[in-house]
């Protein structure tokens, strides 16, 4: 199976997940560790295989670390969008990339804006990991728990994508501002989505019904319904 960016999609690597959070369980404080236990199977087992291939276990698990930490830094009502190169001294982990984060509430067409927005800029996506998790979250919008995808509550949507790196930090500002005002675009678009579809369904009962009454009209009815 592929992942969107186009990477062969990973099974639940349990292997690597297990090692990474042990090597988490050495680095991190005793309160940050149970939130992390939670969310590195949730992003790892969204990861392609070749992450895993060309990372090791102690740059998977600063990855883990500082991604969960971007997710605990957002907030559902808005667009967030981080663009950095890893370094050693930045992020304590480095690859010649350039990593874009971004996290909003679940909704239609992350995914692909995002994909064609990299790809008019002809940056290349090496890796896509787009995990969808429940986040319950405080008062004051810090995270206090993490679980699978749940219809009834509060979805958030995480892309994380590694693509061609990006030298110039003017260029990494831009890239960061573009893709958030496309996201926003897509928030914009998408909030009523979910009644539109809805009334859509509506129309197409209501044709249905009309259709008994006008026989001799079926077939556009029925062509009706299928637009």
């Amino acid at each position: 199976m592929k992942q969107p960016g186009g990477a062969r999609q990973s099974p639940a690597n349990s292997e690597v997940i297990r090692d990474v959070l042990t090597a988490l369980r050495g680095a991190v404080d005793d309160g940050r560790y149970p939130l992390l236990e939670k969310f590195v199977p949730l992003f790892l087992g969204k990861a392609p295989v070749e992450l895993f291939e060309e990372r090791g276990t102690e740059d998977l698990a600063r990855l883990c670390a500082d991604s969960l930490l971007f997710l605990d830094r957002s907030r559902p009502d808005r667009v967030d969008v981080e663009v950095l190169n890893p370094d050693q001294e930045g992020t304590g982990w480095s690859a010649p990339v350039t990593v874009v984060q971004t996290n909003v509430a679940e909704r239609p067409f992350i995914v692909d804006t995002i994909r064609e927005f990299l790809s008019s800029e002809d940056l290349q996506i090496a890796h896509l990991v787009y995990p969808i998790m429940t986040v319950e979250r405080n008062e004051d919008g810090w995270i206090t728990d993490l679980h699978p995808p749940d219809e009834s509550a509060q979805t958030e949507s995480m892309v994380y994508a590694e693509v061609s790196r990006v030298a110039d930090s003017e260029a990494r500002d831009s890239l960061r501002h573009e893709t958030a005002r496309r996201l926003e675009d897509v928030v914009k678009a998408t909030d009523d989505f979910g009644l539109m579809i809805d009334k859509i369904g509506d129309v197409v009962a209501e044709l249905g019904f009309r259709m008994r009454d006008v026989r001799q009209h079926r077939d556009e009815f029925r062509e009706v319904q299928a637009f």
